[in-house]
């Protein structure tokens, strides 16, 4: 299973543009329930930073059949790079879009990179292997909290389920 939190969290430690420091005063990167239910970052309002990565951490899938005997978990994903703006400045309101795109850029290549590597063996665990590149959507989003303003991003990952959901007569009364 994709730690999909644990990984996010190394991404904002380690791109430049967020540096989230675990423990630190300003605080980079917060979990939310869903995009409407931000209260890990309500509760650190007055120490958010600039820009922040938010990870949505409720899971949603789909299990597909297709007719065959290859079972699918096609399972979503979402995060958020967000920025605070001035209040009332719709200039600054368009550069933290710009901004929070171009590091929503800047993580789905390394995603893509690690996808690569991992495939190729040269990396392990790492969980990409399923992501898909294609199925990724984003959308400008705000205002969100104290009028911070950025990009919304969805994916999804496709694995096979075949092992598990194998009917077992043993896991009935």
């Amino acid at each position: 299973m994709f730690d999909f939190t644990g990984y996010m969290l190394k991404i904002a430690e380690q791109i430049k543009a967020v540096q989230h420091i675990e423990g630190a005063k300003e605080c980079k990167f917060f979990r939310i329930s869903s995009v409407m239910n931000i209260e890990e970052m309500i509760e650190r309002f007055n120490n958010a930073g600039s820009p922040c990565i938010m990870v949505e951490d409720n899971r949603t899938g789909r299990i597909m059949d297709m007719n065959s005997d290859n079972y699918l978990d096609i399972q979503s994903y979402s995060f958020l790079v967000m920025k605070h703006c001035k209040l009332m400045e719709s200039a600054d309101r368009e550069s933290a879009k710009n901004a929070t795109l171009q590091i929503v850029k800047t993580i789905l290549s390394r995603m893509k990179s690690e996808k690569r590597a991992e495939l190729k063996g040269e990396i392990y665990n790492i969980g990409l292997r399923n992501f898909d590149l294609n199925s990724v959507v984003y959308q400008t989003i705000g205002p969100i909290g104290e009028n911070y303003y950025g990009t919304l991003v969805q994916f999804t990952m496709t694995s096979v389920l075949n092992p598990e959901i194998a009917f077992n007569s043993a896991d009935w009364i």
